[in-house]
């Protein structure tokens, strides 16, 4: 079986075992294990990597650049338009205030209206007298 370039055996009956108590030698294992590996396909392996790893590097700091440049263009765009606005402010509020007020003053005038509406049945213009 091969696992990141390194070819690894899975029998047991190939571990090396030890004479005295019939265990596996470990340090044999490695060496078997070791033994194996192509040094070149490693070295490409590696040198393949640390490329991609490069290029993701450098997409992030592309990346990073373009946030910083959108956010330098926006701290602009706000302070061109923050201070002018804070002038404004004050005279939209008192502006709609001095609206609700009317608004408040017209219903109160079409109120009236409607209540002295019958009264106006009442005040019939009266004729001018007429010379005879």
């Amino acid at each position: 079986m091969r696992r990141y370039g390194v070819a690894v055996s899975v029998d047991p009956t190939e571990a090396t075992t030890d004479s005295h108590d019939g265990r596996r030698d470990p340090l044999a294992d490695l060496l078997r294990a070791l033994s194996s590996v192509d040094p070149a396909e490693v070295l490409t392996r590696g040198a393949q990597t640390v490329d991609k790893l490069i290029t993701a590097a450098d997409l992030a700091v592309e990346s990073l650049n373009n946030v910083n440049t959108a956010a330098k263009r926006l701290n602009a765009i706000l302070d061109d338009v923050e201070e002018p606005l804070r002038h404004l402010l004050p005279h939209v509020s008192t502006t709609l205030a001095n609206l609700s007020k009317m608004s408040d003053a017209a219903s109160t005038l079409n109120d009236l209206a409607k209540r002295l509406g019958p009264l106006s049945g009442f005040l019939q213009p009266s004729k001018p007298p007429t010379a005879e």
